[in-house]
């Protein structure tokens, strides 16, 4: 499994265009739909506003509503280097030290900090009612293969409840035995698991929970606020 590096991030992430592009193919990876056209549309970039336009109607979207980037100040891409700074540090970076990596003040490290560790701690409880749980694959757009199974790219498995709390983690493959323990180990038995049709998901059944297939369009929320309308990174049915 590759590490995601400096490097890494500066080439996927060159400014905040491109985080906010991210967003929007992570939130409708098939299209935005336009509710006022009744179908998917092209949407284009408005300049200095962070929103789509759809093509034909000029009904507007804003990737960032309902995520944690909604009200900020800061640019995107400094919330980008924190999350990829507190993802990949393996001892964990201080709020002090993210501060000085990102170029805020004391006080806006220590908000960020917080922010994103209230959405990514894991603090050891299982997830209950209905769980959603998929991949994804992080390091940006390479030659060759895409989605699973693309080389030169960091594993995410996601799992997370309907209106509820977060797991992510990073994983060497999606092989059923490198998934399933994971879902064992922090889902709770009696909950609604919701897949999509990959195989290694096969095995859910087995171990006493409920399994349903995720059949609406996924809303990737990876970071956003959870609710009963957003569940980041997978899909976002009701």
């Amino acid at each position: 499994m590759k590490k995601y590096t400096t490097t890494d991030f500066e080439n996927d992430f060159p400014d905040d265009d491109a985080c906010l592009d991210w967003i929007l193919r992570k939130r409708w990876p098939n299209g935005v739909y336009c509710n006022t056209c009744g179908k998917v549309t092209n949407h284009y970039k408005l300049a200095d506003r962070p929103c789509f336009s759809c093509e034909f109607c000029r009904n507007q979207v804003y990737p960032l509503q309902g995520t944690i980037f909604q009200d900020t100040h800061l640019p995107i891409r400094k919330w980008f280097k924190a999350f990829t700074q507190m993802a990949v540090t393996r001892c964990g970076v201080s709020a002090r030290q993210l501060g000085r990596d990102i170029g805020v003040t004391p006080n806006t490290a220590l908000r960020i900090w917080k922010q994103i560790r209230s959405i990514l701690t894991d603090d050891g409880s299982i997830l209950t009612g209905k769980v959603e749980v998929d991949e994804t694959y992080v390091g940006g757009k390479r030659e060759g293969k895409r989605g699973r199974g693309a080389e030169g790219k960091t594993i995410v498995m996601g799992m997370v409840e309907r209106g509820g709390r977060v797991r992510a983690k990073v994983v060497a493959d999606v092989k059923a035995k490198t998934l399933l323990p994971e879902i064992e180990a922090n889902v709770l038995k009696d909950a609604t698991v919701y897949t999509d049709d990959l195989l290694s998901y096969g095995g859910v059944a087995k171990m006493g929970t409920s399994t349903r297939p995720s059949t609406t369009a996924r809303k990737s929320t990876w970071w956003a606020k959870t609710s009963t309308q957003t569940a980041w990174k997978v899909s976002g049915a009701n």
